[in-house]
């Protein structure tokens, strides 16, 4: 969807653990495909243990590979006005799913 909605040309994405492609592998792949600078963005609520010193960690790990290229870490997905207005969107249609089945 970044890509296609938003047109940014290099776009991977990575889980911190339990399954791949991991945040090395990711930022591999951002690399192999030109980025000179990697911007991760973890897709949290919050800025919990994860966000504040787990994914610093592995990101530095993995840019540790790619001397010369910059990253950055974004703030969490967090609490945003838009995410209140998905949370409507999603209930309205729950609504309307429970209004159709019921029918």
């Amino acid at each position: 969807m970044m890509q296609q909605r938003f047109g940014l040309s290099i776009v991977h994405y990575a889980h911190m653990e339990l399954g791949e492609p991991t945040i090395q592998q990711g930022f591999d792949a951002c690399v192999a495909d030109g980025a000179e600078e990697v911007i991760v963005h973890p897709h949290f609520l919050g800025p919990g243990l994860h966000v504040t010193t787990n994914i610093p960690h592995l990101v530095k790990e993995a840019a540790n590979r790619h001397p010369g290229v910059v990253f950055r870490i974004t703030k969490p997905l967090g609490v945003h006005p838009k995410l209140g207005e998905v949370i409507l969107e999603r209930i309205a249609q729950a609504v309307d799913d429970a209004s159709s089945s019921a029918g």
